[in-house]
């Protein structure tokens, strides 16, 4: 079965189910919130996902912290002390492997899904697994997909143009409580990750001492890309100054 036909199967099921999601009103005990934010994003919005997770540990010690994200960025919660559980989105394939993620998240009584980036699969499995309050991030051109999954979101924060994505993650969270954020982006390597990144520069350190500089000239969106004049004086200055 197609994604597509996979993906209206699920939005079906969860157009059933809305009805009963609006009547739940399961409240968390006093200061154990459970929160499930969904990441659909990749390296860098992962990486700037990051400081969330110590602000909702140093507000709600106690909180129940779930993070889903793709198999191709879980590497980067390795080790991570504030998150509780790690939920893959294509862990296993299939309208089985879905169904079977859904029940899972269902089984920890969430309270609220997080939906840092547009995508609709993160209100849908709010719906599903009967989490009573699904936010979801709001763009001005919407894909046609999210568009559909409107309906099962409950509350909607804006992205505002320019802000960072931080900033905007800490909205969404302030839908929960009052969230004091800022705090620096951070990883946890484990300690063969650590020697991987060593190896790889000793390998690559010049007999002089001088060291190679890759410079990845994309962005996943245009209008996140620098110009290419601005890279060839950035290589410039690196060239100048090793």
């Amino acid at each position: 079965m197609s994604e597509r036909w996979q993906f209206f199967i699920l939005v079906a099921v969860a157009y059933v189910l809305l009805p009963f999601s609006r009547w739940r009103k399961r409240q968390p005990a006093r200061g154990k919130p459970g929160i499930l934010i969904v990441q659909t994003g990749k390296i860098g919005d992962v990486v700037c996902t990051t400081p969330i997770f110590r602000a909702i540990k140093r507000t709600w010690p106690d909180a129940d912290l779930g993070v889903a994200v793709t198999a191709f960025v879980a590497p980067l919660l390795s080790g991570n002390p504030y998150v509780d559980d790690v939920w893959l989105l294509n862990g296993e394939p299939g309208l089985k492997g879905k169904l079977k993620l859904i029940r899972q998240i269902r089984q920890h009584g969430y309270h609220w899904v997080l939906v840092f980036t547009p995508a609709a699969i993160g209100v849908i499995i709010g719906v599903l697994a009967g989490i009573p309050n699904r936010a979801l991030t709001l763009i001005p051109q919407l894909p046609r997909l999210t568009r559909s999954a409107l309906a099962f979101a409950n509350h909607y924060v804006s992205y505002e143009l320019r802000t960072s994505a931080a900033a905007h993650y800490c909205r969404m969270l302030n839908l929960v409580g009052s969230v004091e954020c800022g705090d620096p982006r951070e990883l946890f390597p484990s300690d063969a990750a650590v020697a991987r990144a060593e190896q790889f520069l000793d390998e690559h350190v010049l007999e002089d001492g001088r060291m190679r500089v890759g410079i990845a000239v994309a962005a996943g969106k245009s209008n996140k890309e620098w110009p290419p004049e601005r890279f060839g004086e950035l290589a410039s200055l690196l060239s100048i100054n090793s």
